[in-house]
């Protein structure tokens, strides 16, 4: 892929080495700009009513970035995707911290009704940890409160495996 590292290409919000060239830089905007469009019309349509089906489509996405990172997908009231998932916090290999504001402000931005988070373990390992499930309520609590409900919480982690934490842990919902 033209000696662009593709967790470069795949991560809109990575730092761009100084050491790329010119030409380099110019193929990695042109790279990225065309990856973006590709999960544009990848999330076009569809319905993202199960965990698996959020999975199957995110984990493309997070999966490869070698820091933990945090989407975000706004959806309308039939979970359909208002547009393709917005990275909304970088962090580093064993965490990254989940700015709420944003969050909702994301989603509210699209027009959604309701929204699902996302975010990858570089480790490999999808299980939840407690900061994982602390955020959950935190913004379970305050999408409830805006009448615009987080759906679930995907943890993504290598091989296929993810976990739900809407499924796993229902009681981060009441």
């Amino acid at each position: 892929m033209s000696g662009i590292p593709s967790h470069l290409i795949l991560d809109p919000l990575a730092p761009i080495p100084p050491s790329l060239g010119k030409k380099a830089r110019m193929r990695l905007s042109e790279l990225r700009e065309a990856y973006q469009a590709s999960m544009s019309e990848r999330f076009q349509g569809m319905n993202l009513g199960s965990p698996e089906e959020v999975a199957i489509l995110v984990a493309p996405i997070i999966a490869p970035l070698r820091v933990e990172s945090l989407i975000v997908i706004s959806m309308n009231s039939r979970n359909r995707p208002l547009g393709p998932p917005t990275i909304v916090s970088r962090g580093d290999t064993d965490g990254t911290d989940v700015p709420i504001r944003a969050v909702l402000r994301t989603v509210l931005v699209m027009e959604g009704m309701q929204f699902i988070i996302a975010h990858n373990h570089p480790t490999g390992d999808p299980s939840s940890s407690p900061a994982d499930r602390a955020v959950t309520t935190r913004l379970a609590e305050a999408g409830k409160a805006i009448d615009c409900p987080l759906r679930d919480h995907i943890i993504i982690g290598s091989n296929g495996r993810f976990v739900s934490l809407r499924r796993d842990n229902p009681e981060l919902w009441r």
